[in-house]
């Protein structure tokens, strides 16, 4: 069944550090949206990383994602994270950004490599209760694998029912670091972000010094 038939409306929440934002965290949005009927998708770079000591500075991280969705009708981009003191954490994040549309119901996008650590993020549980999960995977087998660990695990079991597992049939094995490394070698990232992105760290050298 589309999502759709469920929860006219609802909004898909895509968090993350987006240092820098790629065309695979776009595709994998645009095809979630449109595979689940969702209003749109909000985008929310990540504050001060729980897990992470050192984070490009907010402000260039936060323009990125604005240059990369900019024109996009579906893609919204919020703050949340990078305006609130202290550490970023999601299950917070999910209800901020749920008081601020109360009659509308949020889906947390995830990938399926986050899966192991979930359990560990803080108030995991009350996010598991209270957020419906869209667990994007790279097709049969990974569904299959993501099926099997929710099933063992003696937390994420519970709340099988607020899981629905996204195969995308064309996912591409590109992340962020790939890029960075690139840019520090001296190597083009041309067609890995998108150009207005390119430019901003070209202009701005990021990730190519240190």
């Amino acid at each position: 069944m589309c999502l759709r038939d469920e929860a006219p409306g609802a909004i898909g929440v895509f968090g993350g550090s987006f240092s820098p934002i790629h065309h695979a965290h776009l595709w994998t949005a645009q095809y979630v949206r449109e595979e689940m009927g969702l209003a749109e998708i909000v985008f929310v770079p990540a504050g001060e990383h729980a897990f992470k000591d050192t984070l490009l500075p907010a402000h260039h991280r936060v323009e990125m994602v604005r240059l990369a969705i900019q024109g996009v009708r579906h893609f919204r981009l919020s703050t949340i994270e990078v305006e609130r003191p202290g550490p970023s954490y999601t299950y917070e994040t999910l209800k901020q950004l749920q008081a601020e549309t109360p009659d509308t119901p949020l889906y947390f996008i995830i990938g399926g490599d986050n899966l192991a650590e979930l359990a560990s993020w803080y108030e995991s549980e009350r996010l598991l209760q209270e957020f419906p999960l869209l667990i994007v995977g790279r097709g049969q087998d990974d569904r299959a694998a993501m099926t099997a660990f929710v099933q063992r695990h003696p937390l994420l079991s519970r709340y099988q029912e607020q899981m629905r597992f996204i195969e995308a049939p064309f996912s591409f094995a590109l992340n962020s670091s790939f890029i960075r490394e690139r840019l520090k070698a001296g190597k083009s990232i041309t067609y890995l972000v998108p150009p207005a992105v390119e430019r901003y760290i070209y202009e701005h050298r990021l990730y190519m010094d240190g």
